[in-house]
């Protein structure tokens, strides 16, 4: 199965991933039959409900089971613990869902109260902005980005469209174990997340925000978040990410101590760097 064989997708959650993902899909082909399910709330305001009308075909507050089992592909687009509450309803043999949550282990658990759960594929595209919202999603969002897929234990079949359809995207697809996904993105995203809203607030209250330079802004670039998202996130992730944050906090403490030392103790921070700088140009990036 590829992505030609895409005739009807419906994707629940029109943000800026569902946004983005109908954009890429019409993009690609326009007379793909693309079915939205979204809260009351979204597309209220008329400019908004505009431009969704430009690229989906029909947008429902309230799914319709005979449209949704009538699609290809059901593309899952909420946060981390509605999709974990609703995935099951949505799964049926030969129905092949996936999703974009943040966290893959609570999700899949889940997803076994289904009575087959081998048709849903877990996703997760490693994009996004700091600002959501349909009109500012963006065909281009996934472009050579991350996408992880966790096939393990799923159907064959669905696997391959799921697969195709990340490629699609124009994503870089990653395979991972939904216990492998949970414990990479604790340190690459939400431990960072945590450590750049510190960051923020300690710069605000030492008044030194003025003397800060682009390290600092693009350190603290992804500071805040919605309180909704993340607390999902931190909920359903909490083990790997408190690990990530001890770890880290247990690193930090030996370098606190080398540089309170009389006199300071350098040369392992420096090391630290060096080790640092090899990785980054190991991974194509170079010096800033």
């Amino acid at each position: 199965m590829t992505a030609s064989s895409l005739r009807q997708v419906t994707i629940v959650g029109l943000g800026l991933i569902g946004g983005s993902i109908a954009k890429a899909l019409r993009a690609r082909d326009p007379d793909l039959i693309l079915l939205a399910v979204d809260r009351e709330d979204v597309g209220k305001r008329s400019d908004v409900q505009a431009l969704i009308s430009r690229f989906i075909d029909v947008n429902r507050v309230t799914e319709s089971k005979t449209l949704v089992a009538k699609s290809d592909l059901v593309v899952l687009c909420q946060p981390v613990r509605i999709i974990a509450e609703t995935v099951a309803q949505y799964l049926s043999p030969g129905c092949v869902v996936t999703d974009t949550g943040s966290t893959k282990r609570h999700i899949v658990d889940r997803a076994r109260a289904s009575t087959d759960d081998s048709w849903f594929v877990p996703g997760h595209p490693m994009a996004g902005k700091e600002v959501g919202g349909f009109e500012n999603s963006g065909e281009n969002l996934f472009t050579n980005r991350p996408w992880i897929v966790c096939p393990e234990g799923r159907h064959p079949s669905a696997v391959a469209l799921v697969e195709a359809f990340v490629d699609a995207m124009g994503a870089r697809r990653i395979t991972m174990t939904p216990a492998q996904h949970d414990s990479a993105v604790a340190l690459t995203s939400h431990a960072p997340q945590i450590l750049a809203s510190f960051l923020q607030i300690a710069g605000k209250g030492m008044n030194a925000l003025d003397a800060a330079g682009p390290a600092f802004a693009d350190m603290t670039r992804i500071a805040g978040g919605s309180e909704g998202i993340w607390r999902d996130i931190f909920e359903t992730n909490a083990d790997e990410i408190g690990k990530t944050l001890r770890d880290a906090a247990l690193a930090l403490g030996t370098f606190s101590d080398a540089l309170l030392a009389n006199p300071p103790r350098v040369e392992r921070i420096l090391q630290v760097l060096e080790q640092a700088r090899a990785s980054k140009r190991s991974d194509g990036a170079g010096e800033d």
